[in-house]
């Protein structure tokens, strides 16, 4: 379970880094999170988009990412934690992998819009994969006190 924990606060640094070092190419400074840029559309209708080009879009995919981690980081560590305090070398290596995801899913963003999809599909497999054994692992327990009581 511990070293789980590890794997996990490993996943959210190396994606930390890939999100700064973008940032750094981009421009943009502390506190902006993201870059913008004026649409006007045919109609006269003006947007606000996020750019998604040059450096300042590869800024804006990789916070994007950074922000995805931060966003299922509490509900994943929990699940990791609760079913490697039962099954450890499991939630480990799946751990191990879902850090690989996140990894994958932040390095892909920074550099394409569409380069997201491998690394994002393989962290929520791996967050599935967590959230049934916390489940399995729950029905059994609870299964086992209810003959007991």
């Amino acid at each position: 379970m511990y070293i789980s924990w590890y794997a996990i606060f490993l996943g959210k640094q190396f994606v930390t880094f890939q999100c700064n070092a973008a940032r750094s190419q981009s421009g943009i400074r502390n506190p902006d999170q993201h870059t913008y840029m004026i649409f006007d559309k045919t109609l006269g209708e003006k947007l606000v988009l996020m750019k998604t080009t040059g450096p300042q879009g590869r800024f804006n995919r990789a916070q994007r990412s950074h922000m995805n981690l931060l966003e299922t980081l509490p509900v994943y560590i929990t699940g990791a934690m609760l079913s490697g305090y039962v099954v450890g070398p499991v939630a480990f290596g799946v751990s191990i992998v879902w850090f690989i995801g996140k990894n994958w899913m932040t390095f892909g963003y920074a550099n394409s819009n569409g380069g997201r999809l491998p690394g994002f599909a393989l962290s929520v497999f791996m967050e599935m994969i967590t959230s049934g054994l916390v489940l399995s692992i729950g029905v059994c327990a609870l299964a086992n006190w209810t003959r007991l009581g």
